[in-house]
């Protein structure tokens, strides 16, 4: 589902791709190849996870990418987090940015990677109502950056593929 959205928001944009698997897709930018892995962390639609067993999952999704030869900075790799948040918000202990860049760099240690992903995109969907009371989805980012991101792939994606706009959160979804 997570590679389905992510080439919807491309194609929603006129950003033509390729998908060589893996990564997911190849961006052909200012004469400048770019890339993008998508991963999702998520729990069984049962579940019942503690915080602990949230950063857990956290961190093994984050290493298993870490893990691959396409883990380099030119490649940008986006985390859906929606199921995560949607567990944390129920043992109102929400997750902060701080929280999850501190997981972030607990994999980067742990795999000891020479190379790491140029940015990390930890994402979650959210849902708000327009002032006619409609539901509208969103989804916001959490974007990690290093020394080595590239700066075009820095560029690319903060002009096309972060965050949607904003309303008033009303509740963060169970995707599963």
């Amino acid at each position: 589902m997570i590679v389905s959205l992510r080439a919807y928001s491309l194609l929603e944009k006129g950003i033509k791709y390729t998908k060589p698997e893996p990564p997911d897709f190849k961006i052909k930018h200012k004469k400048v190849e770019l890339y993008i892995e998508c991963a999702s962390a998520q729990f069984d639609f049962n579940a019942a996870p503690d915080k602990k067993k949230i950063y857990t999952k956290l961190k093994k999704t984050l290493i298993s990418k870490m893990q691959k030869g396409y883990a380099n900075p030119e490649t940008a790799l986006f985390v859906d987090i929606t199921n995560l948040i949607f567990h944390a918000n129920e043992m109102n202990e929400p997750l902060t940015s701080q929280e999850l860049k501190t997981i972030l760099i607990s994999a980067n240690i742990q795999v000891k990677a020479e190379q790491m992903f140029g940015l990390v995109a930890m994402f979650y969907f959210f849902s708000s109502r327009n002032s006619e009371g409609e539901r509208y989805y969103h989804w916001k980012s959490c974007l990690y950056e290093n020394a080595s991101t590239n700066t075009e792939l820095h560029n690319f994606i903060t002009e096309n593929l972060i965050n949607s706009p904003e309303g008033e959160n009303l509740d963060f979804p169970r995707f599963h």
